[in-house]
């Protein structure tokens, strides 16, 4: 990503590994005044997640507005939960900390992925399927059913 600083606190150890990536789909402004969980919720409606920071960090920033991840939250020393973003210091390109308990402005931007389905959804869609299949094999039908 080729950023000029990045905040000491952002280690693997602080933000560990969280599954599977997925690719940044979708840029949130909501143009109003907002917490991080109603932001979230507001994601979670149109069926998106908060990005993580990895999520963020292999998704290809224009440099221009400050993004934030709401998918990764640390809790440092003190107890202040923080939240990794982009931004843009005059001509540096920064990876920050912020307090996810701040109340983000309007003009505030935030990396979302579109949810992936839950592996039950997926195996009850296979399974209504499979059973309503019929296979022929030389003179014989034979109807596939579930097990």
């Amino acid at each position: 990503m080729k950023l000029d600083y990045c905040n000491s606190d952002i280690t693997e150890e602080n933000f560990p590994e969280q599954g599977k990536r997925e690719k940044v789909s979708k840029i949130f402004k909501f143009d109003k005044n907002m917490i991080s969980e109603e932001a979230i919720a507001e994601m979670d409606k149109e069926g998106y997640r908060p990005a993580t920071i990895y999520e963020l960090l292999e998704w290809d920033w224009d440099g221009k507005d400050w993004i934030f991840a709401l998918g990764s939250v640390w809790q440092d020393r003190s107890g202040d939960r923080r939240v990794p973003y982009l931004s843009r210091g005059g001509s540096l390109r920064e990876l920050h900390l912020c307090w996810f308990g701040y109340g983000w402005s309007g003009l505030c931007r935030f990396a979302a992925v579109r949810k992936s389905e839950t592996p039950d959804s997926l195996i009850s869609g296979v399974s209504g399927l499979l059973n309503s299949l019929e296979i022929k094999i030389g003179e014989k039908k034979y109807k596939l059913i579930e097990i």
